[in-house]
């Protein structure tokens, strides 16, 4: 179907403005396992990373939602779905059973965060580039971002390396299932999408449908009352009430 050319111009700031959201609720949570990680560990310079890594998530959070709404204002935006902590469990972003690092080893940890913020970093990287609703200092804020991924991306690496050393088929099988888990969340992320989409077709349709109920019962109504009162009037004079 055709878009006017604004519209679908219209659209393309709203699906920006609302990965940049989603990527503040991933921040989050990789911050709130980081923190329980940090807990759980015995090693004091491995915890002391770790804290530094859910201070980045949370800083990061922080930025993603001030600059979606500083967009969503200064382009008008209508319909962003602000993320609740309940989206955190539907887009499995945390685990309701338990942390990752009470399931993990260390390795298998190391590998998890390497793999997810590797694909996390090429994502945003191309929500950046193809983004044409960010101000210079919107772009710098959100590379200085990158900068700490990339810092996060080689400790993981580097962690994971040394697992892959002593223990190689383990490294290879435990990447394997991350990837499938990460290819998992990636179809669930795109199937809440269609299923929001629908939605809002057959809102749309619905009120659509009622407006031309509406109309014909005002025709109706006027065919066998001369009044000039109608449907559309009385829902027109319902909201003086509230």
């Amino acid at each position: 179907m055709f878009k006017h050319p604004a519209h679908a111009q219209q659209e393309s700031k709203l699906e920006q403005t609302q990965a940049l959201l989603d990527f503040a609720l991933a921040e989050i949570c990789s911050g709130v396992e980081m923190v329980h990680a940090a807990k759980m560990t015995n090693n004091k310079t491995l915890s002391a990373g770790f804290i530094r890594h859910a201070f980045d998530e949370y800083k990061h959070a922080q930025v993603f939602n001030q600059i979606s709404k500083a967009i969503a204002k200064r382009e008008s935006l209508l319909g962003l779905s602000r993320y609740l902590s309940l989206n955190a469990y539907d887009k499995r972003y945390v685990d309701r059973s338990a942390f990752l690092f009470e399931k993990m080893s260390l390795g298998q940890f190391s590998i998890f965060v390497h793999i997810s913020e590797r694909y996390a970093a090429n994502h945003f990287s191309r929500v950046i580039e193809k983004a044409n609703i960010l101000n210079k200092e919107e772009t710098i804020k959100l590379n200085s971002i990158l900068v700490d991924e990339n810092r996060h991306i080689a400790f993981s690496y580097a962690s994971s390396k040394k697992f892959k050393m002593t223990n190689p088929i383990k490294y290879f099988l435990f990447s394997i299932v991350e990837k499938i888990n990460l290819l998992k969340r990636n179809i669930n992320d795109k199937s809440s999408f269609v299923y929001n989409f629908i939605t809002k077709i057959l809102l749309s349709l619905s009120l659509f449908s009622f407006r031309i109920i509406a109309k014909l019962i005002d025709k109706t109504f006027l065919k066998n009352n001369n009044n000039r009162f109608t449907l559309s009037s009385a829902i027109s004079r319902s909201s003086e009430m509230f």
